[in-house]
């Protein structure tokens, strides 16, 4: 189950006006949706992805945040996750837009983790500068 299902719905909807679109011509993006929507008729590739998202999505679910690569929150399958989700960063540029929006509706979802971490530790040293 995902952590925003309302979100996930409007977005399998959208997803569905889109696909509906590009029957004839789906593009890989619609490819993906239509594995989430049929599994039956998906390449094992796209079964695959969806099955390892629904899996984070339930991770965050349960635990209220993303998988860690350390792992010592909930063991080794967390470490699987933690590390499937560090592929998908280093993979922008050949996910689909139906991926990388998926991944996107997570909450605490960044592309680039590091720096937006250091960003926030920015913030946070100029808030305090020009406090005191």
């Amino acid at each position: 189950m995902h952590p925003n299902q309302d979100a996930l719905n409007a977005f399998h909807e959208r997803w569905r006006q889109i696909s509906a679109r590009r029957r004839f011509a789906p593009n890989q993006s619609v490819e993906h949706f239509l594995a989430w929507a049929d599994p039956s008729t998906a390449r094992p590739r796209d079964r695959n992805w969806i099955a390892a998202c629904a899996k984070v999505e339930d991770h965050v679910t349960r635990f209220g945040v993303l998988p860690q690569s350390d792992g010592r929150h909930h063991g080794i399958s967390e470490r699987r996750l933690a590390n499937w989700i560090r592929y998908q960063r280093r993979s922008y540029d050949t996910l689909s837009e139906y991926q990388k929006e998926r991944l996107q509706l997570l909450e605490g979802w960044a592309w680039e983790p590091r720096e937006e971490r250091w960003l926030d530790w920015l913030n946070d040293y100029e808030t305090f500068i020009r406090e005191n």
